[in-house]
Formats: C-alpha cells, sequence, structure tokens
C-alpha cells in the first residue's frame, strides 16, 4: 500500500471517538494534551506497514495519555478504526485476552513486536 493510500484518522475523530466511549462507558472527558495527541499523529506516518501504524497510535494514545479518562480504551478502539480504514479487518475472539494486552501496553509490561502477533492473529494476517 502506497503512503498516499493510507486513511489516517483525523484529531478530530479522535476526539470525537474519546468522547463518544467516555459517554457511553463512563469516565472524564476531555483532551489533557493537545501536543501529546499531535505527536502521535505525526509518528503514525513515519512508517510505510500498516500494522506498525496501528501498533504506533495504540500504543502512542495509552502511554502518552493524551486524554484526562479514557486513553486505553480510545487507543484501542482507534487502532480497530484505523485498521478498518484501511481493509484489515480486526476481529477480537477474546476480549480477556485484549484487556491484557491493553493493560500491559499501559504499563509498559508488553513488546510492539507481541502486539504485532496479536494484531495480526486478529486480522487473520
Amino acid at each position: 500500500m502506497l503512503m498516499n493510500e493510507v486513511k489516517y484518522l483525523t484529531k478530530e475523530e479522535i476526539i470525537k471517538i474519546h468522547e463518544k466511549i467516555i459517554e457511553e462507558t463512563g469516565g472524564t472527558s476531555g483532551l489533557l494534551n493537545e501536543g501529546l495527541l499531535d505527536i502521535v499523529l505525526e509518528q503514525t506516518k513515519i512508517s510505510d506497514d500498516i500494522i506498525q501504524k496501528s501498533i504506533v497510535l495504540v500504543f502512542g494514545i495509552i502511554q502518552n495519555h493524551p486524554f484526562v479518562d479514557g486513553n486505553k480504551r480510545t487507543g484501542l478502539e482507534c487502532m480497530d478504526i484505523f485498521l478498518d480504514y484501511n481493509n484489515k479487518n480486526f476481529q477480537i475472539e477474546n476480549m480477556s485476552e485484549a484487556e491484557d494486552i491493553i493493560l500491559k501496553i499501559a504499563n509498559n509490561k508488553i513488546s510492539r513486536n507481541s502486539v504485532r502477533k496479536w494484531i495480526d492473529n486478529c486480522t487473520g494476517d
């Protein structure tokens, strides 16, 4: 896939996703640090690989914590939507495994390679 064919989430879309998640599942809405979100969005453009871009997105939102609350939920949902935008059918078969992986990302206890294997399993790649 060429760079110009990649469909990225905009900052506005990510903020709307976050607000919807907070509205539906609870927590405090609000952007804590817009600059951190901008950095994540720029970093997703570095690699040519769609899965790698999705990993940068999920790690960036979860670990950089740009929102007041709901960063893990927002990171997972944004990764899912980004993969969908780019014709990768991401399907979580085991929600407890997904929750475990997301918590490990938040606590910096999992490698990007391990997350890639999980994403590959969830997309059938």
